[in-house]
């Protein structure tokens, strides 16, 4: 797995979250003036290369019941980029810049990992009939 090319995974779930509250704050007049508009970023904290991702999917699955994961993290072996080409260039950094989201509306990203322990809950029910 790719362990060079580091990214934010944003999960739809935070994406509806910190929006709904950005669009709170703009109807109570909390964030912008009236009439101000402004282009903004929003992807979870704590960068994390693929490799690292999918070890720590892994790791939290085998932790979570209803999972029977043969696979260890440890087993998902780090490659650089140069290791595994691909027709179309990947950006070695794909992080966003959120600071302007978080200044205007005085918020702080959310970490991906909370929101990926609770989707595998929810696989996990969902597999047993829930």
């Amino acid at each position: 797995m790719v362990d060079d090319q580091i990214g934010s995974p944003t999960p739809a779930a935070m994406l509806a979250t910190v929006t709904g509250v950005g669009l709170a704050m703009l109807r109570h007049g909390t964030a912008l003036e009236e009439g101000e508009s402004r282009l903004y970023h929003l992807a979870a904290a704590r960068p994390v290369s693929w490799c690292e991702f999918a070890r720590t999917i892994v790791a939290l699955a085998g932790q979570a019941p209803g999972f029977d994961l043969r696979l260890k993290p440890e087993a998902i072996n780090a490659i650089a980029s140069a290791d595994y080409p691909t027709p179309a260039r990947r950006p070695m950094n794909s992080r966003l810049d959120c600071r302007r989201l978080e200044k205007d509306f005085g918020l702080q990203m959310p970490d991906w990992q909370p929101y990926l322990e609770r989707m595998l809950q929810l696989l996990a029910l969902k597999q047993h009939g829930y």
